[in-house]
């Protein structure tokens, strides 16, 4: 699948399946990530995400409660 095809996939979403899809995606990747650092593992999460064409917004909110999830506090400055 090329890029224009993966953001047209992801416009035709509804905001609920988007985000569940997100979440998905985000649990797939939670795992291989552990031995990283909260900011490190948010980086690479959000970078994936991004690459799939999901906004910033909907994706540090993904990831944050992923990582909440797992006990892990995540602070709200993600720059």
């Amino acid at each position: 699948m090329d890029g224009d095809t993966v953001n047209e996939a992801v416009e035709r979403l509804d905001p609920d399946q988007e985000e569940e899809t997100a979440r998905r995606l985000v649990e797939r990747k939670l795992a291989s990530t552990r031995s990283l650092d909260p900011q490190t593992r948010t980086r690479r999460l959000a970078g994936m995400l991004a690459r799939k064409g999901y906004p910033s917004g909907l994706a540090f909110r993904v990831i944050r409660e992923a990582l909440e999830q797992e006990g892990i506090e995540v602070e709200e400055d993600f720059s």
